[in-house]
């Protein structure tokens, strides 16, 4: 993931999530990205890893909440995408969605067809 973000102009924080039982563990404290490093203990089969970074305000030394839709992080796809898998009961539709979106980030390549409904590429 970390080369994947070398293009980026953001400093980018990489960690795996945290998984808590919210009953018993207390939510860790400490930096402004720990709140989003953690989720319930039942998803831990998950293994997520969250990038993030903070955006701040006009003179650099403030917080700001940044847009609701997200900030587009300049990546190499190919290098952060090992395979792409869509699901043998996908719609045909689906899958000619997920064939079109990745010749658009030139990662066809990296597709791996299902031979049960003939979505072969």
């Amino acid at each position: 993931m970390k080369a994947a973000l070398q293009r980026s102009s953001q400093n980018v924080h990489i960690s795996r999530v945290l998984y808590l039982d919210y009953d018993s563990d207390p939510i860790p404290l400490g930096n402004a990205y720990l709140s989003a490093l953690h989720k319930e203990k039942k998803l831990q089969v998950e293994q997520e890893v969250r990038a993030l970074f903070l955006q701040a305000g006009r003179d650099s030394s403030t917080f700001s909440p940044g847009p609701r839709e997200g900030v587009d992080v300049e990546i190499d796809a190919a290098t952060l995408i090992e395979d792409v898998l869509p699901a043998p009961q996908s719609e045909p539709w689906f899958y000619r969605l997920v064939v079109a979106e990745c010749k658009r980030f030139h990662i066809a390549e990296l597709i791996i067809p299902s031979d049960l409904h003939g979505n072969a590429s």
